[in-house]
């Protein structure tokens, strides 16, 4: 923020103190680490409900012989779930008095603690999917995220460990093997492979070494770490993980169903209560996070 603005900020009261304002605020907002792109698909709606529609998949090919007609197969529709957008807001007032008395370092540090706080919320409700995904975070099927029962076709099948476990090598190997081995509703292989982990910030330095040591973490020998062969995964911290313990591994974002709805980006406006004296700074979005597949993903809650 320039002097000769900060001189005259007294002059700006109303709705003309908005870009100030706005400076502020987005400064601050684009401070922070945002991994939500690496983690979810980030999408924009128009309308305030979404539903997605699974459909299964065709099966494998048949043996046909000469002339004979290739047989047919078709799509079967899944599972379904509704996203309803939600309104996040909050606002700040600046008085009167504060712009008389030229407060303007108080002024400054509301915007952006308003910023921060915005950024801190986008975060926070993409993180408490994580959070909630042993239990009241559903996918499609009506089962948590991550659970041993996800129903289909050719029977229950599960996207946690067959003990739940604290992050380390054998641990960490065991979570891959379940992503070589996951399959779609008809029972195929679906080939995909995990791409990003997730762990709180206290397991980072731990998931580093497991992940991105081109050799095997924890031993004397120099023996190749298989799962940092491909480059290794990238691994993501986060302070708004509440389990310390548990950990997180996610495909690419189009072969999983984490999503982010946009209705409408973070905005900002002014509104002014002449009659109060006050100038009241306003931020929101429209915004819903949830997850409707649960294939491509894989966690353990910890020991």
């Amino acid at each position: 923020m320039s002097l000769n603005l900060e001189q005259n900020f007294r002059a700006l009261f109303g709705v003309d103190a908005l870009p100030a304002l706005d400076e502020l605020f987005f400064d601050e907002y684009q401070q922070a680490e945002d991994p939500r792109s690496k983690l979810f698909q980030m999408l924009s709606t128009d309308r305030e409900l979404v539903q997605t529609q699974e459909v299964d998949s065709l099966g494998v090919f048949s043996a046909t012989s000469e002339g004979e007609i290739a047989p047919s197969d078709s799509f079967n529709q899944g599972y379904s779930k509704n996203f309803s957008l939600i309104k996040y807001a909050k606002k700040i007032g600046i008085s009167d008095e504060m712009m008389e008395d030229d407060r303007w370092g108080l002024i400054s540090k509301m915007a952006r603690s308003l910023g921060r706080s915005s950024k801190e919320t986008e975060i926070l409700l993409a993180m408490n999917v994580f959070n909630n995904g042993f239990g009241s975070e559903k996918s499609a099927d009506g089962k948590a995220i991550f659970a041993s029962d996800h129903p289909s076709q050719v029977g229950n099948q599960s996207n946690i460990l067959s003990v739940a476990a604290d992050l380390s090598y054998s641990s960490a190997a065991e979570m891959e093997k379940i992503f070589r081995e996951m399959k779609d509703s008809r029972g195929k292989r679906l080939l995909i492979k995990p791409k990003v982990v997730l762990v709180s910030e206290s397991e980072r330095h731990n998931a580093l070494e497991i992940f991105q040591s081109p050799y095997k973490a924890g031993t004397a020998n120099n023996n190749i770490n298989a799962l940092g062969a491909d480059g290794g995964l990238t691994v993501i911290s986060s302070p708004y993980l509440t389990d310390a313990d548990a950990f997180f591994m996610l495909s690419d974002a189009s072969d999983h169903g984490l999503k982010i709805f946009d209705r409408r980006g973070l905005s900002t406006k002014t509104h002014e209560d002449v009659a109060a004296g006050v100038l009241y700074y306003v931020a929101s979005f429209r915004q819903v996070v949830g997850c409707d597949k649960w294939r491509g993903l894989a966690a353990s809650a910890g020991a």
